[in-house]
């Protein structure tokens, strides 16, 4: 299930765009192991799980899958 799904086209768009606006304010560097290690990764992933959370509290829970 996309993240649009999830929590909808318009609220997905807006996260979307502030997940790239913080990436390029980061600017993670490599590690060798690849992106997902980052720590600035590890912190969108921790906001992207965080916002999902919020709008599904806001929603009624039952109904938007994580």
């Amino acid at each position: 299930m996309s993240l649009f799904e999830t929590i909808g086209v318009r609220e997905g768009m807006e996260f979307q765009a502030n997940l790239l606006a913080l990436g390029a304010a980061i600017e993670p560097k490599p590690t060798g192991r690849g992106s997902l290690y980052t720590p600035a990764a590890q912190q969108m992933n921790q906001m992207a799980a965080q916002y999902v959370r919020s709008v599904k509290s806001e929603k009624g829970g039952d109904s938007v899958r994580e």
